[in-house]
């Protein structure tokens, strides 16, 4: 009821405004012509009709559609004159007369108010500080954050995917499968350490050109662990997308700086930490991705599907018709997710192509 006297107050402050005499700052202010008086009239009508049978437009309104809502029964409600004393009509008498007794003293009760309410009591001064506070720290941090270093924006981007992988493991209680004994050969652990010895070569790369050849070395050592895993079909797929990354990479580096010098110790060692998190986040997405067996009426349909089926007619509408199941999850069943993917890659390889190509026309082509 306290706040309802203010809101009576500022409602009648805002009504006035309307009537009285104009101010002086305001001006002549002409008549407005009938296409600006039509839509008050329009909405004034309908307050006076409503206000004159509420409830017909309640229900009419109103309460079909609330009917069609609730659950069950809907409970009616309607909108009348009071005829008798309820704590509700005296709250609302209350309110109405002692916003009439103190609106002649509009402004000065608005002038206390303004002059007691200062610092944090005030709503605004908390959103003030909190915006002032807000700005003065993306001063500071823009910066340091956005200084134009593709190694720090792959810092701050590598860290939240890290943070975001590793964080929701630990929030859904996720816990790693447990480790089996796995029969390795000596092709595979000669595939090792070739990848092993890429691995390093990288990281002593004495340029950009050099570092990217040597890095090439572990998707091919991947490739070759498909072939000794009797996944021909994986090997080929990561030989194709190995030499076409390789090569785009060659056609960017191109234009760039044989070599940018020696980094900090403070950076290289961050960058270092950032390394072993992103790969140890890899290696548990792994394991708990392939800890789970699909659904093996995925695996059934698939398998049965994949085939020629003994009696079929000329065309093979429920069937995949080969004799390799990857191939034909790839062509068949996934045809337009392949084909989507041969697009992105393929855009992607234009647009870097065209860009490196315009470089030399200037900004101004």
């Amino acid at each position: 009821m306290f706040g309802s006297v203010f809101t009576f107050l500022y409602s009648i402050k805002f009504a006035s405004l309307f009537f009285g005499d104009e101010p002086d700052e305001l001006g002549h202010v002409h008549r407005p012509p009938v296409a600006m008086l039509l839509p008050p009239v329009v909405l004034g009508a309908l307050v006076l009709a409503i206000t004159a049978d509420p409830n017909r437009f309640i229900d009419g309104l109103i309460g079909g559609v609330y009917g069609s809502v609730v659950p069950g029964e809907a409970h009616s409600f309607s909108v009348h004159f009071p005829t008798e004393l309820t704590p509700y009509v005296l709250m609302s008498v209350v309110t109405i007369v002692v916003g009439a007794v103190a609106f002649p003293f509009y402004d000065r009760i608005h002038a206390a108010l303004v002059a007691v309410l200062r610092g944090p009591v005030r709503a605004n001064w908390w959103y003030d500080g909190a915006v002032d506070g807000l700005t003065d720290a993306s001063k500071t941090v823009t910066p340091v954050v956005q200084n134009g270093l593709l190694r720090t924006y792959a810092v701050w981007a590598m860290a939240g995917v890290v943070a975001l992988a590793l964080g929701g493991y630990v929030a859904a209680g996720v816990s790693l499968p447990a480790f089996t004994s796995v029969g390795v050969s000596l092709p595979v652990v000669l595939v090792l350490l070739v990848a092993v010895v890429g691995a390093v070569a990288v990281d002593i790369a004495p340029s950009h050109i050099a570092g990217v050849l040597t890095l090439s070395i572990l998707g091919f050592m991947v490739a070759i662990f498909y072939i000794l895993a009797n996944a021909p079909d994986l090997a080929l797929t990561q030989l194709v997308v190995e030499t076409l990354v390789l090569v785009i990479f060659l056609l960017v580096l191109d234009q760039l700086p044989a070599f940018y010098g020696e980094p900090r110790r403070l950076v290289a060692a961050r960058d270092a930490v950032l390394a072993v998190a992103v790969g140890a986040t890899v290696f548990v997405t792994v394991l708990v991705s392939t800890a789970a067996d699909p659904d093996p009426l995925l695996r059934n349909f698939l398998a049965e599907r994949a085939g020629v089926p003994a009696e079929h007619g000329s065309l093979l509408l429920n069937w995949g018709g080969g004799s390799n199941i990857v191939n034909v999850i790839l062509v068949d069943f996934r045809a337009l997710d392949t084909m989507g993917e041969i697009s992105v890659v393929a855009m992607a390889a234009l647009a870097i192509l065209t860009l490196v190509r315009m470089r030399k026309r200037g900004e101004t082509q």
